[in-house]
């Protein structure tokens, strides 16, 4: 057999291998977008259905952090079909901001809802919803930690704002300033809230325990 007949029998195999070589990158660096996180705090899992969802547990946030990072995956019970929109509920309310978890490479092995204008677009039975919900804490009085406020005053210290609900708040962090502060210690009950975003009805709700009470925590 010439040199260059054995070449040409060899042209298929050396494209099998580029295609499952191809496949294999595209393949690790999907796994590696899709399971990167942001230093999560917490992990939810629920089912978003018409008649309300449920989730498996309720999340338990420890207090003392300036921001939490919580992973949400929903499975898409039939028939529920639609567009969804995430928040988060509660008082005080804090700051709450969605993240969509999509690969670098959409190999179209499973359909992606895309995050459009607020809401996951075309949600079908089936889905799997996967994002990182970010969420600050909302500014307290470090004394007192009632939530800011009408009426609350400012003082400046180290460079930095602070709030206070009165004077005698103020004088006293003055005096001492690095005295623990209350926002550690702030607590509160808020659910993460999947809706529909026709008709506004939930399909998926999900308690969140700051700082206190019962709950399951998946800490990194």
């Amino acid at each position: 057999m010439s040199a260059q007949h054995s070449l040409k029998g060899n042209a298929p195999a050396r494209r099998r291998v580029a295609v499952v070589a191809t496949f294999a990158v595209s393949v690790a660096l999907s796994v590696v977008a899709a399971t990167h996180r942001f230093g999560d705090s917490a992990h939810a899992m629920g089912m978003i259905s018409e008649r309300g969802g449920s989730a498996r547990h309720p999340v338990q946030l420890p207090p003392g952090r300036g921001r939490y990072t919580l992973v949400v995956t929903a499975s898409v019970i039939p028939p529920y079909r639609g567009d969804v929109v995430v928040s988060l509920e509660g008082e005080p309310a804090p700051g709450f901001a969605v993240h969509p978890s999509e690969p670098v490479i959409d190999l179209g092995l499973r359909r992606i809802p895309h995050l459009r204008d607020g809401a996951f677009r075309g949600v079908e039975p089936g889905d799997r919803l996967a994002m990182w919900l970010a969420i600050t804490p909302p500014p307290v009085d470090p004394v007192c930690g009632h939530p800011r406020g009408p009426g609350f005053i400012t003082a400046r210290h180290d460079g930095r704002s602070h709030w206070f609900c009165s004077a005698d708040c103020r004088d006293a962090f003055l005096a001492d300033p690095d005295r623990p502060s209350a926002r550690w210690a702030l607590a509160g009950a808020y659910n993460i809230v999947l809706r529909d975003l026709e008709s506004q009805r939930p399909v998926l709700t999900i308690p969140v325990i700051l700082g206190s009470g019962g709950g399951h925590a998946h800490e990194h």
